[in-house]
């Protein structure tokens, strides 16, 4: 049964070349794109997991705090658009 059902895979992959050959690039590239987003989600939950009271740790981030204020938004004030 094993090889009939891989004679008749093989037939179709040669009568089909180009559909077979899209088919396993984009087979390729999904696989590809779904671990590089599994390998960067596992790097950014073990950040700083190696400390002891990992538990406890909390990040600070700050965004846009040093940059020049646009001379229209001076005259509105720090917190108004």
């Amino acid at each position: 049964m094993l090889k009939i059902n891989l004679v008749l895979a093989l037939r179709n992959i040669f009568r089909n070349k180009l559909y077979t050959a899209i088919n396993i690039i984009g087979l390729g590239t999904a696989s590809a794109f779904c671990i590089l987003v599994y390998l960067h989600l596992k790097n950014e939950q073990s950040f700083d997991k190696f400390h002891n009271d990992a538990d406890q740790l909390y990040r600070v981030e700050e965004t846009g705090l040093n940059q020049p204020v646009a001379e229209d938004k001076k005259s509105k004030g720090f917190f108004r658009c």
